[in-house]
């Protein structure tokens, strides 16, 4: 699969926490971890979000007066737009897609040129849990060390065995830091005080 343009910034942030250069090792025909390897983990664990409500975040400006530019989205790690493609599309609630405002893709915050008054907006576009890929990068690194062995040489203690140890170590770490799995439901009930 050809790697999207619109991911570099997340593939560069999931080389920095797995430690994964483009040319590590070989296995094979493969050399890890090349851009296509790393934007795999992270399309494992993405999820498409489509027409999500914003939250509007009020801002009290000099004088009092409350005004709203920046929306935030319950989603982070967002795939970057390259010039309105369908990555990261803003919709007010006819539909109409929406300009004039700028993202922090990385915390999913939307930021207005100008004041917005509160108005309804949605967010479509595919959010990744970069914990969860780097603990599967991890877990990928610990498999390719599995059958490393120690040695001892001109009084020289080689312990390879410590590269699957410190990947697996990493692995959970990171692992306790994602998100709930792609796909997992979480269900509750609203109940409308008015109509007790």
């Amino acid at each position: 699969m050809a790697v999207r343009s619109t991911m570099t910034r997340l593939m560069q942030l999931l080389r920095g926490l797995t430690n994964a250069g483009t040319a590590d090792y070989t296995i094979g025909l493969f050399t890890y971890w090349s851009n296509d390897h790393i934007q795999d983990a992270l399309d494992r664990h993405s999820v498409f979000v489509k027409d999500e409500p914003l939250y509007p975040k009020k801002s009290l400006d000099t004088g009092g007066v409350i005004s709203y530019y920046d929306y935030q989205s319950k989603h982070r790690f967002f795939e970057s737009t390259d010039g309105g493609t369908l990555r990261f599309i803003v919709k007010d609630s006819t539909g109409t897609a929406q300009t004039g405002w700028t993202a922090n893709y990385e915390n999913g915050e939307i930021t207005f040129s100008t004041d917005q008054a509160g108005a309804v907006y949605y967010l479509t576009g595919t959010s990744f849990d970069v914990y969860a890929a780097a603990a599967d990068v991890w877990y990928q690194k610990a498999a390719h060390a599995a059958d490393m062995i120690d040695f001892s040489t001109d009084g020289h203690n080689i312990k390879r065995s410590h590269l699957v140890q410190t990947a697996l170590k990493m692995a959970q770490r990171y692992e306790s830091m994602a998100d709930a799995p792609v796909g997992s439901t979480s269900i509750g009930e609203m109940v409308r005080s008015d109509l007790q």
